[in-house]
């Protein structure tokens, strides 16, 4: 398979079947096409994640990918698939770390870990919050257990949603 093949059915896979195409424009300049239209026009979420695939389909075993609020623009659903394809590219030997404020997110994890899909010991999370006594950051690491259960629930770790669902 080529790269732009693997690309073009991973963002299938996590936003929906989608023609990926790249069109010479001159010498030394390509033009990247999402559906026949400029990335520019077919939503943030493809535009988002199209970087993510690429980087981790070009990484290679021992490399680091590092990313940064993968669910922006993205349905929970998609969230998940994303999920999915990291967990893929770390059975490749790439370490992948992901800094991320969303449930969905942590959950795809976890229902990977419980469904084998990745080692309860290659998964590592790390809650970063705020002391107010101290005036400094304290750092809580959360260990995953075999059916992804948490050994630990730091006040705050949860987003708003979950919160409010404690509630209820």
């Amino acid at each position: 398979r080529t790269l732009i093949t693997q690309t073009e059915a991973w963002l299938g896979k996590i936003l929906g079947p989608l023609k990926l195409e790249v069109l010479p424009l001159t010498r030394n300049t390509l033009e990247l096409r999402l559906g026949g239209y400029k990335p520019i026009n077919v939503g943030f979420g493809y535009s988002n994640i199209l970087p993510i695939i690429v980087s981790g389909l070009i990484a290679k075993p021992e490399e680091k990918l590092i990313i940064e609020n993968p669910e922006i623009h993205l349905h929970p659903k998609a969230q998940t698939a994303l999920i999915q394809f990291l967990v893929a590219v770390a059975k490749t030997g790439v370490q992948v770390f992901v800094e991320s404020h969303s449930d969905h997110v942590l959950i795809s994890i976890r229902v990977a870990v419980k469904e084998g899909q990745i080692d309860k010991n290659e998964v590592a999370i790390f809650f970063h919050d705020l002391d107010d006594r101290e005036k400094a950051i304290k750092v809580t690491p959360i260990k995953v257990d075999c059916q992804g259960e948490l050994s630990e629930y730091p006040t705050h770790f949860f987003d708003e949603y979950s919160n409010q669902l404690f509630k209820l």
